[in-house]
């Protein structure tokens, strides 16, 4: 419910830099909320919505002064839930049980924390029970820690293109998540030794091929799913660049009932996004890593009807949900910069051939004078956010230039 005692709710969306912040301070501006966006800087999308009440440029995330900000807010704008990202997790973490009354997630520190690591989740998948069999649709992985030096005939065996990634929760010091690759095995060890000076453990990862898909759920406290969705990459031909910035709602039941397995193995409640390779010729696929925050591609979900923000919120206020509509087909996509950035790397890497950047190029087109695809930013009620991120990324250009 988004009024309670004829007052409207309040919201803190910290991270309105972001993306799928961007989508939830509109899905929970609309559903009535009244939405106070914050972040450290001062540009940040979200802050160009129509949906904020507020706008207030904060410490930075992880700064000494970022929670005592963080505690003046609340009491001063009677928040009465925050809605958390990745960052903003970690920014509170000695201070989890004190804010964890506001956060529409799990009460446990432990499950939202292994949640954020990439390697304590693959620890968990290794100790499930085998009957899960969660370990047969896995990349080939290895965890190293620090002090290990594995052999380059040992990362040989995990497949000739390796990623490496390591979770902020295990650096020393204030540093993003890192990820690398593709990588041969002889970079990778070196990149392993790199990393450890930074990082306590890292995590490598066998590339695997396929189409990327997403399963978009959201669980609750008895491992339900109260919502779910599922959209995969347009462009079968992967791009380091524009990492799905063109996307479509499909139905997979198969992987979308090993996404459910996996959150209620990890005892998940709230929202997520699980990421997949999965194989056009036969269907097989593999996991590659869980989102426990709201995601990049979280308009698509919100154009396909399927509220994820103001259902996560109906849920965790207690009140009735009603049935859940199933997903309308839509196709959504990232153009400044995601698909602009796809089309650059395209025409720059040797990798493609003419006839692949003539055909992606003519593809491209169309795509730009399709009515039917939808925007990230050109979202309905809200559409000159569009302009202000052309204006943005315009800008960025000319200072590289």
């Amino acid at each position: 419910m988004a009024e309670a005692n004829g007052q409207r709710r309040s919201v803190l969306v910290p991270e309105a830099h972001a993306l799928g912040m961007l989508a939830a301070i509109r899905s929970l501006g609309q559903a009535g909320y009244r939405v106070h966006a914050a972040s450290p800087r001062k540009d940040a999308i979200g802050f160009a919505s129509r949906h904020c009440s507020t706008r207030s440029v904060c410490p930075p995330l992880g700064s000494d002064t970022y929670v005592t900000w963080l505690r003046n807010f609340v009491r001063q704008s009677n928040v009465d839930a925050i809605i958390p990202g990745g960052a903003f997790l970690l920014a509170i973490e000695p201070w989890f049980e004190e804010f964890q009354p506001l956060l529409p997630i799990s009460d446990s520190r432990s499950i939202v924390y292994r949640a954020l690591s990439k390697t304590e989740v693959y620890e968990a998948f290794c100790a499930a029970p085998s009957h899960l069999r969660l370990l047969d649709h896995h990349p080939p992985t290895v965890i190293i820690a620090r002090g290990q030096h594995p052999h380059e005939n040992h990362l040989t065996a995990l497949g000739p293109h390796l990623y490496l990634k390591a979770d902020a929760r295990h650096a020393d010091g204030a540093v993003d998540d890192l990820l690398l690759g593709p990588l041969s095995p002889r970079e990778a060890g070196e990149a392993v030794l790199q990393a450890h000076r930074r990082y306590r453990t890292v995590l490598l990862q066998g590339a695997v091929t396929g189409r990327q898909m997403g399963v978009t759920l959201l669980m609750d406290e008895s491992g339900h799913v109260l919502a779910q969705n599922c959209f995969h990459d347009v462009h079968d031909e992967p791009t380091r660049r524009g990492t799905m910035s063109l996307r479509r709602t499909c139905t997979n039941a198969v992987v979308v009932a090993d996404a459910i397995q996996r959150l209620r193995h990890l005892q998940w409640q709230g929202a997520a996004m699980l990421e997949y390779r999965v194989r056009d010729s036969d269907g097989s696929f593999d996991f590659i890593e869980l989102n426990p925050r709201y995601w990049q591609s979280l308009h698509l979900d919100l154009l396909a009807g399927i509220d994820f923000p103001r259902l996560q919120m109906t849920w965790f206020e207690g009140a009735e949900l009603g049935p859940i509509p199933a997903p309308r087909n839509v196709i959504c996509g990232d153009m400044w910069p995601g698909e602009i950035s796809r089309m650059l790397e395209i025409w720059r890497s040797p990798r493609f051939s003419k006839r692949q950047r003539i055909r992606e190029t003519l593809s491209f087109i169309r795509r730009v004078v399709d009515l039917h695809v939808a925007s990230d930013y050109s979202f309905p009620g809200d559409r000159l956010v569009y302009c202000h991120r052309v204006a943005e990324v315009f800008r960025k250009w000319l200072r590289i230039q």
